[in-house]
């Protein structure tokens, strides 16, 4: 199975943002892209569609025709983990099982699935389970993402480790939201976080003012500095050929 995950050093730090870039990019190249956000939590319910407004972006970016529960099997109406939630609310508790068949699923209809995070990798998802772990089970290549502010070189670090701890493979970093005027520290912040993160950067997004405009520099971005490293033309190749549709690689 062709897919990716993408994660985040916290959460608001743009993985929605990058994930549906990337959904965009691939679509527009004819490939049959799915989406999966397997975890979210909010102040109550987006849409009669869509529970999650993160899950909502990443349908559109797709052109997704899977329900809401196929893409989002497990959501809860609080902003917290869902191990927290799940206590709070009374609300189903998360099945590895679940949410790994709900996966399987997306992968028999689509060419790629785009996986996006809950918060971070630590983020509990049972009293046993984080994150990390749901990722380590699924195997597929990360890109985590991390915003450019202060305090995130610490956020950078603890998340390199704790992918080391789980062996996950983390493909790169995408730094978001870098300052129009950057400052000597800005800057500096990049190149500390080159000689210190043990990952490659595969990209600095910068602060854009306008939605729009932020939309489709970010699509450019992707398309330049991500989609390459992606290899989905031999990859894609490879999956129609010889691979039966569903089974992880």
């Amino acid at each position: 199975m062709l897919g990716l995950l993408i994660t985040g050093t916290d959460t608001g730090v743009g993985k929605t943002v990058i994930a549906a870039a990337l959904v965009r990019v691939l679509r527009a190249r004819g490939i049959n892209v799915g989406i999966m956000k397997p975890f979210a939590a909010a102040k109550g319910v987006f849409s009669r569609k869509y529970r999650s407004k993160d899950t909502a972006i990443l349908a559109r970016a797709a052109h997704a025709t899977d329900t809401d529960r196929e893409m989002n099997p497990f959501f809860y109406s609080v902003p917290a983990s869902p191990y927290v939630a799940s206590a709070v609310t009374k609300q189903k508790k998360v099945s590895m099982h679940t949410v790994l068949d709900a996966f399987n699923n997306l992968a028999i209809k689509h060419d790629i699935v785009i996986v996006e995070g809950i918060g971070g990798l630590m983020v509990p998802l049972t009293e046993t389970e984080t994150f990390a772990d749901f990722v380590k089970i699924l195997n597929l290549p990360t890109i985590v993402v991390a915003r450019c502010s202060l305090g995130t070189l610490n956020h950078i670090l603890l998340t390199v480790n704790a992918s080391k701890a789980y062996s996950l493979d983390v493909m790169g970093l995408v730094m978001n939201d870098f300052p129009k005027r950057a400052t000597a520290v800005d800057k500096q912040l990049l190149t500390a976080v080159k000689k210190l993160a043990g990952v490659e950067m595969l990209c600095v997004i910068p602060k854009v003012a306008t939605v729009t405009n932020k939309r489709f520099k970010i699509e450019e971005i992707v398309a330049d500095k991500i989609l390459p490293r992606l290899h989905i033309e031999t990859l894609s190749l490879r999956y129609f050929k010889n691979e039966p549709k569903g089974e992880a690689t």
